[in-house]
């Protein structure tokens, strides 16, 4: 699962609610080593499919673009976004 999230909000698959997290389903992934060194690892990914209902794909889509980093599953470290 991919999740950009602002405010450390979970997604609920039970409760549809407003919030600043957006998650969609990650099938493949190809990135392009790491590009900043800090807390956590930034890498840019070069090619991404994923899955998810038309209106999660459109949110998760346009939080991307905008710059916002998009986390792989639960507790990792490694954050990915589009330059």
């Amino acid at each position: 699962t991919l999740t950009i999230t602002d405010d450390d909000a979970k997604p609920s698959r039970r409760q549809p609610r407003k919030g600043r997290a957006f998650s969609v389903n990650l099938v493949a992934m190809l990135t392009w080593g790491t590009v900043r060194k800090s807390d956590y690892k930034m890498k840019v990914p070069v090619f991404l499919d994923f899955v998810g209902t038309e209106s999660e794909h459109r949110a998760f889509v346009a939080n991307l673009r905008c710059g916002r980093a998009a986390t792989i599953g639960t507790g990792s470290t490694s954050r990915f976004e589009l330059p």
